[in-house]
């Protein structure tokens, strides 16, 4: 599978939780959730957004700040 399917796939799984968010902004379980989908997808630039739209509105979390920082290296985007 390319990354180009991989992405249409989340993409595609992925509508239903963006549903819940227009209803709630703020739903630290379905940010969480798509920051999970999209790193599964191999899609980490998507995945910290959405784990950092979480980490706002739970900034204490520990496990999505962890997963936050594990998008951001697998993006290149650390160090």
């Amino acid at each position: 599978m390319t990354m180009e399917q991989m992405k249409a796939m989340a993409d595609r799984r992925a509508a239903p939780l963006l549903e819940k968010l227009i209803a709630n902004p703020t739903d630290v379980k379905a940010l969480s959730q798509l920051g999970a989908l999209y790193s599964s997808a191999h899609q980490f630039p998507q995945s910290a957004e959405y784990y950092r739209k979480a980490l706002e509105s739970d900034p204490k979390n520990l496990g999505t700040r962890t997963q936050l920082a594990s998008s951001l290296y697998y993006a290149g985007r650390c160090g």
